[in-house]
Formats: structure tokens, sequence, C-alpha cells
């Protein structure tokens, strides 16, 4: 899968180039993704942890398994959400998992859903 871009977003496929700003992503909106994410340890944001997630997430669109993109605001480095398609099937029946964390802002939500729809 290619990038995903809208008119204010582009969406990238993760890689090992991503880690630093997951780290950040996901360390500052920890509170409000504890609704949803399972209980993590205290190192789970760590730089070294987010390297090495950023591989294997990689090695997964290489081998077409899943697709994990980071969502970014058009010109802006800053993660503003991550948009996962999972457990992909192949042949005659093609499906996924979607799912998606967002950073705690309306706008965030609105601009994912877009993405979600460009796919």
């Amino acid at each position: 899968m290619m990038a995903i871009n809208t008119k204010r977003t582009n969406s990238t496929l993760i890689g090992l180039e991503d880690a630093v700003e997951l780290s950040s992503y996901f360390s500052r909106n920890a509170n409000h993704l504890r609704l949803w994410e399972p209980l993590r340890s205290d190192d789970y944001h760590s730089l070294t942890a987010w390297e090495t997630r950023a591989n294997a997430f990689a090695y997964e669109s290489a081998q077409g398994q899943a697709y994990r993109y980071a969502v970014r605001l058009k010109n802006e480095n800053t993660i503003i959400g991550v948009v996962n398609f999972t457990n992909v099937v192949r042949g005659v029946f093609q499906a996924c998992h979607l799912g998606f964390l967002l950073m705690k802002n309306n706008k965030a939500k609105a601009l994912c859903l877009k993405v979600y729809r460009r796919s």
C-alpha cells in the first residue's frame, strides 16, 4: 500500500524513521488512549521499544500482512493519529481489521475519518 493523502493530511507507512515521533505521540497521549489500550509497562513508549516496533511494522507491510500508517497534517512532522490495517486476508475474500488511535483533539477525529475513507 502506498501513502494515503487527503487535502489536509499525509499518511505514510510506519518505518524506523518514525520511531522518535511515535514515542512522543504515545507518551503525550497515554492518558487519553488509556481507555482503548491495554495496560502498558513503563518502558513501552521508550525510543528503543518504538524502534523495535517500527521495524516489525515495516516487515509486516513488506510481507503484505499488515499496514500501519502514521497520520500527520500536511507540512508538519507531528503525528496526530495512527491507522492500522491488520490481519490482512488475501485471495477471493479480501479483508482486514481496521483500527485507529487519535490524539485528544476533535479536529484529529474528522481528519482520520477522511484518511479512512480515502483508503
